[in-house]
């Protein structure tokens, strides 16, 4: 019987899989926890952003929560502000750990995100 060898690639989309899962995990959570509640506080309500797709407010209080305040400022002065979320409304509805759950949701997604593309492409150009 042959040994079940693993190549690279399959090492690392295993290990993305498994990042994609928890993040997954920290998307619901921080669903529940937070924007569950800044949903039925009627003054943040309007600040969550624009929902064009179900669930898009969860990434929308991530992000604004966890950006640096000039971005912020910059996205809310913009053309298109009515997509994003108010981070200095949320910021005064929300506590520390909720906060730091949203800066750990937003870069663990997009660090993810970006990590799973690397590993795609690079597997299309045959690094590995």
């Amino acid at each position: 019987m042959d040994k079940l060898t693993m190549s690279v690639f399959d090492f690392y989309l295993m290990i993305s899989i498994i990042f994609t899962m928890i993040v997954g995990i920290l998307y619901v959570l921080f669903g529940q926890v937070t924007v569950r509640r800044l949903r039925k506080n009627p003054e943040t309500k309007e600040a969550l952003g624009f929902e064009y797709v179900s669930g898009r407010d969860i990434m929308n209080v991530a992000i604004a929560l966890s950006i640096p305040g000039n971005l912020n400022r910059r996205a809310r002065h913009s053309r298109m502000k009515f997509l994003y979320a108010d981070a200095d409304v949320l910021r005064q509805h929300t506590n520390r750990l909720d906060r730091v759950l949203a800066r750990i949701l937003a870069y663990s997604f997009f660090s993810t995100a970006f990590g799973l593309s690397t590993i795609l492409v690079m597997h299309y150009f045959g690094v590995f």
